[in-house]
C-alpha cells in the first residue's frame, strides 16, 4: 500500500474569503492548518523567460479532506492545490487507498 510509503510530514492550510479590498475581491484567510503525512513529489518544472513553474503531486490517506485553493506546507515551502481531488484505490481492490492532488509551488514559507 502507498500508505506505507506516506514518510512526509505536511500541512494542510485550509484558506476562506476573508474581507474585500479596495477593487471588490475577497482576501484568502487561514481557515484552518491541519497536519497529515503524505508522500510528495516534484513532477516537472518548466522554465520560461521570466519565470519557472514547478508542479508536484501529493498523496494522503484516504479521507483527507482537500480541494483545490487550499494550500500545502512541507519543508519550509509552499503548494497551491491546482485541481479536485481524486481518491484512488490499489487495482484489484474496491477500498479507497489514498486521495492524490497536483500542486503548484509558490514561494518559501514566509518567515514570521
Amino acid at each position: 500500500m502507498i500508505t506505507a510509503l506516506m514518510n512526509d510530514s505536511v500541512i494542510i492550510v485550509r484558506l476562506s474569503d476573508g474581507a474585500t479590498d479596495e477593487y471588490g475581491r475577497p482576501s484568502r484567510d487561514e481557515a484552518e492548518r491541519l497536519n497529515s503525512r503524505a508522500r510528495i513529489e516534484q513532477r516537472a518544472s518548466r522554465e520560461g523567460e521570466a519565470f519557472t513553474v514547478d508542479t508536484w503531486r501529493i498523496a494522503l490517506p484516504a479521507g483527507t479532506l482537500i480541494d483545490a485553493g487550499d494550500e500545502i506546507e512541507y519543508q519550509a515551502k509552499r503548494f497551491s492545490v491546482i485541481n479536485a481531488p481524486d481518491n484512488l484505490s490499489i487495482p484489484g481492490f474496491s477500498a479507497l487507498d489514498r486521495v492524490e492532488v497536483d500542486l503548484r509551488y509558490v514561494g518559501p514559507i514566509d518567515a514570521q
